[in-house]
């Protein structure tokens, strides 16, 4: 039975993309300033680095479950990764305004690479896929064998770039409205969404020594 691990590993990304972050928030960008097809390249090259990290996570679970001191630690670096995009991105935001928000158009191919590279620094979903896919199998509606896995990481990926598209359908649909603003202030956006994630990341695992 696949379609059930299909449907948790979809459902499982809904709700950890939905909200505004690094990844759906630079698509936003992308699809208001540069235009639909760079922000799906963008997302194919975010997707492709969800895959990795789904499937490592499911394949570790138990090893990572039993060894929590790796996720702490897994936490601890992509906090630190977050803050030192907080900083870039405002660095960035600021820069670019003194340059009257000029706005570099990249090709596909950098597009891709990039959305590999920025969702390479997040490695936030690799802790918490560990941690919903040995949920799911405590609960019976999951099991680690290659199939069920291989399904779980598809429903991952599915979720993923359908809440990405969204995000540039959105904004594209708005190109009228919002690229200047993007282009202006996208930065500051993403500082602020990566800044704010990272107050949350040191904010639990400061409880997590104080326990």
């Amino acid at each position: 039975m696949v379609l059930l691990p299909i449907l948790l590993g979809f459902v499982a990304a809904l709700i950890g993309v939905a909200p505004p972050g690094l990844l759906n928030m630079t698509v936003a960008k992308v699809s208001a300033v540069e235009g639909k097809v760079n922000a799906i390249f963008f997302s194919l090259g975010a997707c492709l680095i969800v895959f990795s990290q789904t499937y490592l996570a499911v394949l570790g679970a138990n090893f990572l479950y039993q060894n929590p001191k790796i996720v702490i630690v897994l936490q601890e670096i992509g906090s630190l990764v977050f803050l030192g995009l907080t900083v870039y991105f405002f660095w960035s935001g600021r820069r670019k305004k003194k340059q009257q928000a000029v706005t570099e158009i990249k090709n596909v191919a950098q597009r891709f690479f990039s959305g590999m590279f920025l969702s390479a620094l997040n490695m936030l979903p690799i802790p918490y896929y560990v941690f919903l896919s040995l949920w799911f199998s405590s609960k019976g509606w999951f099991s680690f064998t290659t199939q069920q896995e291989n399904a779980f990481v598809l429903g991952a990926v599915l979720g993923s770039f359908l809440i990405f598209y969204l995000y540039l359908l959105f904004f594209k649909k708005r190109e009228n409205e919002v690229p200047s603003f993007f282009a202006t202030n996208g930065n500051y956006i993403i500082a602020s969404v990566t800044g704010l994630v990272s107050l949350i990341t040191l904010f639990k695992l400061l409880k997590q020594y104080w326990n």
